[in-house]
């Protein structure tokens, strides 16, 4: 008796981290240049499985990780924000030149700062969409 372990899932993983420094000068009606610097980390990761089946068909599945995090230290809106993101799509080539995607993402972040503008600092979002993509 012979016991096989396959995966006919492509399985991907992946972590980026990176700080950036972004400056942005604003001018005024009046003439006034105002200069605004932000100093930040981004962190994310996520896990990737991908199946075709015959016919080019296939199934993914994805799932995100991220962190924002404000290195500033007398910033009113320096507050961290982390989430993760689902993400399940389906592809199916109707003729030679032309395939038929459906993707469904669901996206779950927190970040403290909404609360100032009145919003709940936790929110969800859930966007679905199909599209014809077509090759040449």
């Amino acid at each position: 008796m012979r016991l096989q372990l396959l995966i006919p899932a492509f399985f991907l993983l992946c972590q980026t981290a990176y700080a950036a420094d972004l400056s942005v000068i604003v001018r005024s009606a009046s003439g006034a240049q105002i200069r605004y610097v932000d100093d930040l980390d981004f962190s994310s990761a996520y896990v990737l499985l991908d199946h075709e089946f015959a016919g080019e068909r296939g199934l993914a599945g994805r799932v995100d990780w991220f962190e924002k995090r404000d290195n500033q230290k007398f910033n009113y809106n320096a507050v961290p924000e982390h989430g993760y993101a689902m993400t399940a799509a389906w592809r199916m080539p109707l003729c030679e030149n032309l395939k038929l995607v459906a993707e469904t993402v669901y996206v779950d972040s927190q970040r403290k700062a909404r609360l100032a503008i009145g919003e709940q600092s936790r929110q969800t979002q859930l966007e679905a969409q199909a599209s014809l993509r077509w090759s040449f």
